[in-house]
């Protein structure tokens, strides 16, 4: 074995695990999974290691479900990952509100009018749903079992999927929300995540919906370029991390891996 035992602390954070170790955060979309398997065959490379961290004793995925769904669609017994420990996480994390268009009249009534009840100033906690002139619907969480807010969430952005167009703003929901003219459109602002939450979704494996987390992490080893081969070898795992972290250390000397000190946005979910 190559490797000193003053690791730096990032290459020690770099891990190859098993698939079946990995729990997703968000649910994924079925064309996006599909292209993107496509495009791992294609190259015969995982591009960047899934982030992951622990939270109530599962690893779970903060960046990269869908490349976890790809790997299922590909066979692939293990990936390579970045494992961030919980204390660095921010705490909460910012969720962005999604934007939907294409509504039919009454769908999103309909969908809202079992759960959610009419507001003026919903509270911090409750996700909230703005509809054109200025109209708000509401669902707060309760505070020892929040998975219903979250379940309902998810269960709404899927639906609206399969007809509508629904994106992901970087702005403020409020202004957002202050500027809609369109007569079928919505504005879907979740709450902030905290980290107790996010613990608590993973011991229920809630998954959130697809496109609904976004944050920088700082320190962050990007463009490894990890051949399927070594994925695919019949070595242990442990014994993959031993070559990946010693190959990393190699193509950051020769500045052919980026270690970002500054904080790098999700990829993809």
């Amino acid at each position: 074995m190559l490797l000193s035992r003053d690791l730096p602390g990032e290459l020690a954070r770099l891990h190859v695990v098993h698939c079946s170790e990995l729990s997703p955060l968000t649910a994924t979309h079925p064309r996006h999974t599909a292209r993107l398997a496509e495009w791992i065959t294609s190259e015969r490379c995982l591009r960047h290691p899934l982030l992951v961290s622990n939270l109530s004793g599962v690893t779970v995925v903060l960046d990269g479900n869908s490349r976890l769904a790809a790997a299922a669609r590909l066979n692939l017994p293990d990936l390579l990952v970045q494992k961030i420990p919980q204390e660095f996480l921010p705490d909460p994390l910012r969720l962005p509100a999604m934007y939907v268009t294409g509504l039919a009249p009454g769908d999103m009534e309909r969908l809202l009018e079992e759960t959610f009840i009419p507001v003026t100033s919903p509270p911090a906690d409750a996700l909230v749903v703005h509809l054109p002139g200025g109209r708000m619907r509401a669902l707060v969480a309760d505070g020892v079992q929040p998975r219903g807010l979250w379940d309902s969430y998810r269960n709404i952005i899927t639906a609206l999927q399969a007809s509508c167009d629904v994106s992901a703003i970087s702005g403020s929901a409020a202004s957002m929300a202050a500027s809609m003219i369109e007569p079928h459109a919505a504005l879907l602002a979740p709450p902030p995540l905290s980290v107790a939450v996010m613990r608590h979704l993973a011991a229920q494996g809630t998954p959130l919906p697809w496109g609904a987390l976004q944050a920088p992490f700082s320190r962050r080893i990007l463009g490894i370029h990890l051949s399927l081969s070594v994925l695919k070898a019949a070595e242990p795992p442990e014994e993959k991390t031993d070559f990946v972290r010693e190959l990393v250390r190699l193509r950051l000397s020769e500045h052919k891996v980026h270690l970002y000190d500054a904080p790098v946005y999700l990829f993809e979910p």
